[in-house]
């Protein structure tokens, strides 16, 4: 069984970041200290501010799995 999450739930975190003043130019929280464009994509990671929460993790071919994702 492989770890997989929406693509879309993707997109809305990383688009939810984005617009966080808490996000520096090398894309990296000031609050946690992570590198955003990697924790939106594990699917157990949630946000330190409380913008967005863990997601669901399933099995489903209209998902990405976590290990290709770039």
């Amino acid at each position: 069984m492989k770890l997989t999450m929406r693509s879309g739930e993707v997109g809305k975190r990383i688009g939810i970041c984005k617009e966080c003043p808490d996000l520096n130019k090398l894309n990296f929280c000031r609050q946690c200290g992570c590198f955003m464009p990697a924790k939106v994509r594990l699917p157990e990671a949630s946000c330190p501010v409380l913008k967005w929460d863990k997601m669901s993790v399933e099995d489903s071919k209209d998902k990405i799995p976590v290990k290709e994702i770039e």
